[in-house]
């Protein structure tokens, strides 16, 4: 049965719960690449060397709840034997902009 209790809980939740959703970046903002060049990396001065450890500069990562780029700091990562340290990079394709996350390769 339907009452007027159960009417206003639903106006109140649905009152409520609409900010939070304007905030909220819709499907296709989260999944859109940005489509203008990331900042120029920042320059990062690594601390003492760590032994069997490589440093992993920094780099812009596009954040689709900023709806801009976040800057990843630069870390040391264990190195691995017979392979090197790609660095993350920015693209160019098909008119927007890709980030080729680092990764280890020959």
């Amino acid at each position: 049965m339907f009452s007027r209790r159960i009417f206003f809980q639903g106006i109140i939740g649905a009152a409520l719960a609409a900010p939070l959703a304007a905030m909220l970046p819709s499907e296709a903002d989260a999944q859109a690449a940005p489509n203008r060049a990331p900042p120029p990396p920042r320059h990062e001065s690594a601390q003492r060397p760590f032994a069997g450890h490589v440093w992993a500069p920094g780099y812009w990562r596009w954040s689709p709840a900023h709806r801009d780029f976040v800057w990843e700091h630069g870390r040391w990562i264990r190195s691995r034997r017979g392979f090197r340290w790609h660095e993350p990079r920015w693209v160019r394709r098909n008119g927007q902009w890709t980030l080729i996350e680092g990764r280890w390769g020959h």
